[in-house]
């Protein structure tokens, strides 16, 4: 999309302008925080996933080992082209599916090839004669620590109860239901040994892709039409996926992307959130954005105790690392709460997506009560697509990110089938 008219440049001024005092007020009436959308994980204590004897596995892959080791790459790690399977285990799951826990070959920003491992869910029954479609969706469980990851999250198995609340296992039912293969990958490092990454653009957009060449392998359907769905964390890593589909994975033909209240134009967040309650989101992003960028080490971000504090979120949850630090002096762990130093704010500003233009349709959505992030953010993000020419359209329900991503579940399973019918998409007219 072309932003036209005169006004375009002053309505982002005064989109802007409304930033710091949105996302003030947020802080002030916040009491906790997820990424999530508000739920309370407790899967730090949750019971193990099953990975003893489930169904068959498809013909060509190999079972991994039981319990924990199934998350722990053989090493040396087997060669492998991004996607391939290097090891599963099958299980029974929600909506009636077959699930595979895997791991599979993944591509670092370092250009390495590592394992990733994932969920994916086969829906039981004989497919429909053109085969069934894939949607890889992004999880958005805030937190860099391996017990976190949805691929251990026992709520996918059949007749277990939910652990917290997950707009990725939500979106995961409804497109299950509608009989979608379903891949829901884990971001490198989590779920996997070595540090998790958190807001690292290229390796979400590494891990969803890659996670979609996978399903399609496990379901059998190498050429199966491939849309994604992204809330919060997982947005961000959905946009990422979208701008970087063509030249990553362009035998995948990404169909087009829903992205849920993105964690999005980063450099504008960070400052009013290192002075807030949740000031733990900060030493998150920075933790989890550390291991590709190392030149953050010297940007004088954090205290001594702030570094200290970063090896908590590879032992426990985000949420509840972010939570037992509600309350205390922001100034005790971020050398200066409410300035982000420029070193930081470049890294940020690289991992904010909407700067590589793509053609792939974007369905974005941010609902009018979101937190903890507040809809200007995606009011930002939005005028930053229009300037650089994407085809996006701007849905803005009325309530929070529950209530919008609700709402605009059956808009959604539309605008996916047309989106692989090859229908034009709609677009929103820029500000």
């Amino acid at each position: 999309m072309t932003p036209t008219g005169p006004h375009h440049h002053h309505a982002r001024h005064g989109t802007r302008h409304r930033l710091g005092a949105a996302v003030a007020l947020l802080a002030l009436t916040l009491l906790t925080a997820s990424c999530g959308q508000g739920g309370d994980s407790d899967q730090a204590e949750a019971d193990a996933p099953t990975t003893t004897a489930g169904p068959a596995l498809p013909e060509g892959i190999e079972a991994g080992p039981e319990g924990d080791e199934l998350f722990v790459p053989p090493d040396p790690l087997p060669a492998g082209e991004p996607g391939e399977i290097v090891w599963a285990r099958a299980f029974p799951a929600i909506e009636d599916t077959t699930g595979y826990r895997v791991l599979f070959h993944s591509t670092s920003v370092d250009g390495e090839d590592i394992a990733v491992s994932g969920t994916i869910l086969v829906p039981e029954g004989d497919a429909p004669t053109e085969g069934r479609p894939v949607a890889v969706i992004g999880q958005s469980r805030g937190a860099t620590a391996d017990q976190c990851a949805a691929s251990r999250d026992v709520s996918y198995e059949r007749g277990q109860d939910d652990v917290g609340s997950w707009s990725e296992r939500d979106f995961a039912h409804v497109m299950a239901g509608e009989g979608y293969v379903v891949a829901v990958p884990d971001y490198q490092g989590f779920g996997t040994p070595g540090p998790g990454r958190f807001l690292e653009g290229e390796a979400e957009a590494h891990a969803i892709l890659d996670g979609a060449r996978a399903a399609r392998i496990v379901a059998g359907t190498p050429e199966a039409p491939v849309v994604g769905v992204g809330n919060s964390q997982g947005g961000h890593a959905m946009a990422f996926a979208a701008q970087m589909a063509d030249d990553y994975a362009p035998e995948l033909g990404l169909a087009g992307v829903y992205v849920g209240h993105p964690l999005a134009e980063l450099g504008s967040l960070a400052g009013p959130m290192g002075s807030s309650p949740i000031f733990g989101q900060y030493l998150l992003a920075y933790a989890g954005l550390l291991p590709d960028n190392p030149q953050l080490a010297d940007s004088g971000a954090l205290t001594v105790e702030g570094e200290a504090t970063l090896d908590r979120f590879e032992a426990d949850c985000g949420e509840n690392v972010v939570s037992t630090l509600q309350g205390q002096d922001p100034a005790r762990y971020l050398t200066d709460p409410a300035t982000v130093p420029p070193v930081f704010a470049d890294v940020l500003d690289a991992n904010s997506p909407g700067n590589q233009v793509s053609d792939i349709p974007i369905l974005l959505v941010h609902g009018s009560r979101a937190e903890p992030i507040p809809q200007v953010i995606s009011d930002l993000y939005f005028a930053r697509l229009c300037d650089a020419g994407f085809t996006v359209e701007y849905r803005k329900p009325s309530g929070s990110a529950e209530t919008a991503n609700l709402e605009t579940q059956p808009y959604l399973v539309d605008w996916m089938t047309d989106r692989i019918a090859g229908e034009p998409a709609p677009t929103t007219p820029c500000p």
